[in-house]
């Protein structure tokens, strides 16, 4: 039995009632078929399953077909499902995201929130402490932190606070072993600087002492007394008396001798005064700690030379004739601390000469001066003393300057050492090289060369 039924459209909206659906047909070479439909009708038309296509959120199409008795699809189906179930469960997925990010949002405040009052609160506290220490640069200064906790912060505030209160007394005992230790480098310089020139004021003393020990006063004396003893004859004494006819020759004798001996004691009582003075330029420039500049005023550099050749010589204890020789260039007449570059000229030259004492080789002093262009453009004035002695070895070439450092015996490491620091007063340096111009040693003191007062010609004559 084949049983049938004319689809027609009212059994199709029945049919639709009856399934709460929306049904519609269509003949699939219908000429008013919508164009949704058309766009959908080749994928259908292919396959024997159901094919669905979304419409939004809130509709569903599903299509297939009806097939004639030649088994060729003859009516294209849709069923329009609404989706309410889907709609809902997209908006309560929406809820749920909204609501777990909003309970993490939560969450997180109130994690910050701790972590801003167990954490960084105290962190930040002990930060400004040390920004605090940092900017005052006095540990003893700031107030003492105190976090209040147990845990590692409390633990590092501690700790921390600690170590500045052993930091401040550390400090203060850094400070004060300092201000010792350059309280007695500057009392090591002057006594060195002072002991040099010493030397040369012992020699004058001496020799002021044994010329007025030698002096002729006393024949001068009985003179006097013998012109006094015949004081009421004196005319028939000096013409007939042997004795009377000798006073004219005599004093004429002692008087050249009293003056050459006023000379020699002259001589020595100004080179007397000359280191005495010069001592009290030393004392009074170290009086302040190091940095502090002196009196500068117009310098001739080969007068200060001789000079610190004529104190040297004097308080040399070899008696070897030591031959000078003058290499002096066309120099300015430059601005100095006279006194300072007196003490570093003095140390140089003491020390050239210690190394010619009981040199089998020649006996050979050298003393430079001359002008160089810096890197800057700036000329700079170089003052070299050498000489002809054994020499500095390598490795002691970079330990000369260090304080306490000595190769003599009997030496203290001062001189050197404070040459070097009033060279750096002087805005200039201390260098040394070996072999130098004469095979020893030389000393290369440089200074600027900018504040001139006039321009003078320096000789360069050999003595």
């Amino acid at each position: 039995m084949i049983l049938g039924r004319f689809l027609n459209q009212a059994f199709v909206q029945e049919l639709g009632e009856r399934n709460t659906l929306d049904i519609s047909v269509w003949p699939v070479d219908s000429p008013g078929l919508p164009d949704e439909e058309l766009a959908v009708l080749p994928q259908v038309t292919s396959t024997s399953q159901p094919v669905a296509v979304e419409r939004g959120d809130d509709q569903l199409d599903v299509y297939t077909t009806l097939q004639d008795l030649r088994s060729a699809p003859s009516l294209l189906v849709r069923a329009r499902i609404p989706r309410e179930i889907w709609a809902q469960g997209t908006v309560a997925t929406r809820y749920a995201l909204l609501s777990t990010l909003a309970a993490g949002l939560l969450m997180l405040f109130v994690l910050l929130t701790l972590l801003q009052r167990l954490v960084l609160s105290p962190i930040g506290r002990l930060t400004q402490h040390a920004v605090l220490i940092g900017q005052t640069e006095d540990s003893s200064a700031a107030v003492e932190l105190d976090v209040g906790r147990r845990d590692e912060i409390g633990i590092l505030a501690r700790e921390f606070d600690s170590m500045l209160q052993k930091l401040a007394a550390s400090r203060a005992a850094v400070v004060e072993t300092a201000r010792r230790s350059g309280m007695s480098e500057i009392a090591n310089g002057i006594l060195h600087n002072v002991g040099n020139v010493l030397n040369s004021v012992n020699v004058s003393a001496g020799l002021v002492a044994e010329r007025v020990r030698a002096s002729k006063q006393p024949r001068l004396q009985r003179l006097a007394d013998l012109v006094d003893e015949h004081a009421d004859r004196l005319g028939e004494f000096i013409t007939q008396d042997p004795r009377g006819r000798s006073v004219a020759p005599y004093l004429s004798e002692l008087s050249r001798l009293m003056a050459s001996e006023h000379e020699q004691v002259a001589r020595e009582v100004s080179h007397l005064t000359e280191g005495i003075e010069h001592i009290r330029q030393l004392v009074s420039s170290h009086q302040a700690y190091a940095g502090r500049s002196g009196l500068r005023e117009p310098v001739d550099l080969r007068r200060e030379l001789e000079q610190a050749l004529s104190i040297t010589a004097q308080a040399s204890a070899d008696a070897g004739e030591i031959e000078v020789e003058w290499q002096l260039e066309p120099l300015p007449t430059v601005r100095l601390d006279r006194h300072r570059l007196l003490e570093v000229l003095v140390n140089l030259v003491k020390n050239a000469r210690e190394a010619l004492d009981g040199h089998d080789g020649p006996r050979r002093l050298r003393l430079a001066a001359r002008t160089q262009p810096a890197p800057s453009g700036e000329e700079r004035l170089l003052l070299e003393v050498s000489d002809s002695g054994p020499g500095i070895s390598p490795q002691d070439l970079t330990q000369v300057f260090r304080h306490g450092f000595t190769t003599k015996p009997g030496g203290h490491g001062f001189g050197l050492h404070s040459s070097a620091n009033a060279a750096r007063e002087m805005d200039g340096s201390l260098g040394v090289r070996s072999p130098g111009a004469l095979g020893g040693a030389t000393f290369v003191l440089e200074l600027p060369c900018g504040q001139v007062a006039a321009q003078t010609a320096l000789e360069g004559s050999a003595s």
